[in-house]
């Protein structure tokens, strides 16, 4: 009305029944019955995962020559895991492992060969090949799912997945992780070591080729994601509306589906290395060397993959932009030049000052480049709500047409309305830097204390984000998808690697080695950790948790999510002294047998809380359809006195007026401390009687023995019910008996 969109509420605030979608209500009837009271947090349930695994070894030794040794070992461990599920065979969230069997099986194969040339030369080489390999289906694949849900068009026959959010968010359900994944990596090297007067110079090269056979998460039937944009009040800029209720209507903000293909990714790198250890003086040792790699690009076995190139022109808008199937993901790269200086200085009898220096080389893995690896031979399809406004289907209706490859489909606009990965052909290598000083002196008592500096550097760090966002001076109403640099795509995650980390602290520890039954090791770290982001892993280098605006990373910058000021932890064995040789009972026969050789160890760890980022927990309406969207901070958000139930202030934060992003920080509060003590009781005893050299290991192991509490992280989504407390806690008490027979 007059360029302003109204809705209209509905009578009593409740979805009638007649307009209900009707996937949306057979969906619902897969959803499990709340266990607890109230309308938040009202489901628990105990459940089980088991975990089998085995270890086969294998080790041959053959002396060629007297001055010629092979050994070659073998290592099979084949693990089969079960996770459990509270609504089997339905999974709990897209793509996760509930109900599904995780069979894994692990090879690790080794052939060395040491030749003493003389008595100053000594080659080893090396010959190394590991091997991991698992085939993950959903239990709800090939079910009738959507025939039974009346839901038309997906892709393959499984449960949807289906994402709740907004102001009252549901635990989504949908289909477990279906996930083929074959690796293999083949190592070559060579080192030869030679020792001439005051030197020890080691000299060599390596070469690793790396094979990634993989579909993971190959099949995405339909991910649907619902947060309340569509009965919210656009007239109203702090309406945030629900998710739940966008659900009951049938009305998903984002819906995506693909089918991707079993590719062959390769890779491999090379690196040649030289090193001298120059004992200048007696006390005094300085050590230097370099290594040198040259890292090709990645490719696909079949040439299957695509690259956006924002050169290219796109036929269908005759626009700049569009996707380049084939060849290398990148140039091969040889500036990875790493130096290594070293030294160890003992001044005086028992002290020493040691430190050092090293550059080195983090190689770009396969999960970095696998969004890429298939690209254009996978079917797919995207869309998402771009003016806040239109819904883009409705489920009853049935989905929308997936791209379907095929040699005529796969031209440069294949993909036009899509999400893509852009991967620039020339990228810098990511290299960390440490450095580190410290002073070591040995005390009374074999008791040794070290004191040292230890910093990190990181420089050209993978940071992901979405090069097609929405600028900030394009922000407003209407379709922002006319707003993107370039209109014809979706987000295109542009693979950059311009972040940077640093670290920086001070570290004390104290040893005290076995003496009197008694062996100890404690160390205490007040440290800061900076950097633009930091991940998991999953997703690759270049996947770094939360940012809001594309165009300036240095916004990024502030604590990283892995910094704790305080740690402090170490470890006590002690034998207890009881039995033959020890102060008490010091005899053979029975009592020995039960009382004595026992032995008790722990392991205990302190440290502060982890730090976490404020966001807004209700739809994204910057506008700028990508990124998160983080508040206004009107107060710091802490409290004195935080409880689990209200860790920070949540009314320091406001959400920012529409169309604008929000000034509050990344990483600006902290969760809860963390503490735990793990403890172990072991005894050995000796068969000899039944063979020479035998022997039995009885243990007693516990983690968090004391079954305290460490809470996780609190539910930072700002204007989502919960917002502020915690929900999650670490793991509790676990007990296992062990045994071990050694022959």
């Amino acid at each position: 009305m007059n360029g302003v969109w109204t809705r209209q509420p509905l009578p009593g605030n409740q979805v009638p029944q007649n307009r209900i979608d009707s996937v949306a209500k057979n969906i619902q009837s897969y959803y499990p019955m709340p266990t607890l009271p109230g309308t938040f947090r009202n489901f628990w349930l105990p459940m089980r995962t088991s975990y089998a695994q085995d270890w086969y070894n294998l080790k041959i030794d053959h002396n060629i020559a007297a001055t010629n040794r092979l050994t070659g070992t073998v290592m099979m461990s084949p693990v089969d895991q079960i996770y459990a599920g509270p609504n089997c065979p339905i999974a709990t969230g897209s793509g996760s492992r509930d109900c599904a069997s995780y069979p894994v099986v692990s090879w690790d194969a080794q052939v060395t060969d040491v030749w003493t040339i003389s008595p100053t030369k000594v080659n080893e080489f090396r010959v190394t090949m590991n091997r991991n390999g698992q085939e993950i289906t959903p239990p709800s694949m090939n079910a009738g799912y959507p025939q039974k849900l009346g839901l038309k068009n997906t892709q393959g026959d499984t449960f949807p997945n289906i994402g709740i959010g907004g102001a009252i968010g549901i635990t989504g359900i949908g289909t477990g992780l279906a996930s083929p994944l074959y690796q293999n990596a083949f190592m070559y090297s060579d080192m030869m070591t030679w020792t001439t007067g005051r030197h020890i110079i080691k000299f060599g090269g390596q070469f690793d080729r790396y094979q990634v056979n993989q579909a993971w998460n190959r099949l995405l039937p339909a991910d649907m994601s619902f947060n309340g944009l569509f009965t919210r009040n656009p007239a109203a800029g702090s309406s945030t509306g629900l998710g739940y209720a966008d659900f009951l209507f049938g009305l998903p903000q984002t819906w995506s589906a693909s089918i991707a293909p079993l590719t062959g990714a390769r890779g491999s790198n090379f690196q040649t290395f030289i090193q001298d250890d120059y004992k200048i003086r007696p006390n005094l040792t300085l050590s230097f060397g370099v290594r040198w790699m040259i890292q090709p690009g990645w490719n696909e076995h079949h040439d299957r993959l695509a690259n956006f190139d924002p050169q290219l022109n796109n036929p269908a808008t005759n626009t700049a932009g569009a996707l380049r199937f084939g060849g290398s993901l990148q140039e091969t790269r040889y500036a990875g030049v790493a130096p290594r200086l070293g030294f160890a200085w003992s001044p005086r009898p028992k002290w020493s000052v040691r430190g050092g220096y090293g550059m080195f080389n983090i190689m770009n893995g396969a999960n970095t480049f696998a969004p890429n690896i298939g690209l254009g031979w996978t079917a797919s399809g995207f869309r998402t709500s771009t003016d806040q406004m239109t819904p883009i289907f409705r489920m009853q209706d049935g989905l929308p047409n997936v791209v379907v490859p095929s040699d005529s489909t796969r031209t440069p606009n294949m993909l036009n309305g899509q999400n893509l990965t852009y991967l620039p052909g020339v990228t810098p290598l990511t290299f960390i830097h440490q450095y580190q000083l410290g002073v070591q002196h040995e005390l009374p008592g074999r008791l040794l204390v070290d004191v040292a500096y230890v910093g990190t550097k990181g420089q050209n760090l993978g940071f992901g984000r979405d090069m097609n966002q929405v600028p900030a001076s394009a922000l407003g109403p209407g379709n922002a998808q006319l707003r993107r640099p370039y209109p014809q795509f979706a987000n295109i995650t542009r693979l950059n690697f311009d972040g940077r980390s640093n670290y920086n602290s001070l570290q004390l520890l104290v040893r005290k080695d076995l003496s009197h039954g008694v062996s100890l090791q404690t160390s205490y770290t007040f440290s800061k950790a900076l950097d633009t982001g930091a991940g998991h892993g999953w997703g690759g280098t270049t996947s770094v948790g939360v940012w809001q605006i594309a165009a300036a990373p240095e916004l990024n910058y502030s604590l990283s999510t892995l910094d704790l000021t305080h740690l402090f932890n170490g470890g006590l064995v002690w034998q207890l002294p009881v039995g033959k040789g020890r102060a008490l009972l010091d005899q053979g026969g029975i009592l020995d047998a039960i009382l004595g050789g026992w032995q008790l160890s722990n392991v205990w760890q302190l440290h502060t809380g982890t730090p976490f980022t404020p966001t807004i927990g209700t739809p994204n309406l910057s506008g700028a359809l990508s990124g998160a969207w983080l508040p206004n901070r009107l107060g710091t958000g802490t409290l004195a006195n935080p409880t689990i139930e209200k860790w920070f202030d949540t009314s320091a934060f406001v959400a920012p007026p529409q169309f604008t992003f929000g000034n509050s920080g990344r990483n600006i509060l902290r969760g809860p401390n963390y503490a735990n003590l793990d403890l172990s009781l072991s005894k050995n005893f000796t068969l000899s009687a039944l063979r020479e050299g035998m022997w039995f290991q009885l243990r007693l192991d516990s983690s968090n023995v004391l079954n305290h509490t460490n809470f996780g992280q609190p539910n930072s989504g700002l204007g989502a019910q919960g917002a502020g407390g915690i929900f999650s806690a670490l793991a509790s008490r676990t007990v296992q008996i062990g045994g071990r027979l050694t022959f």
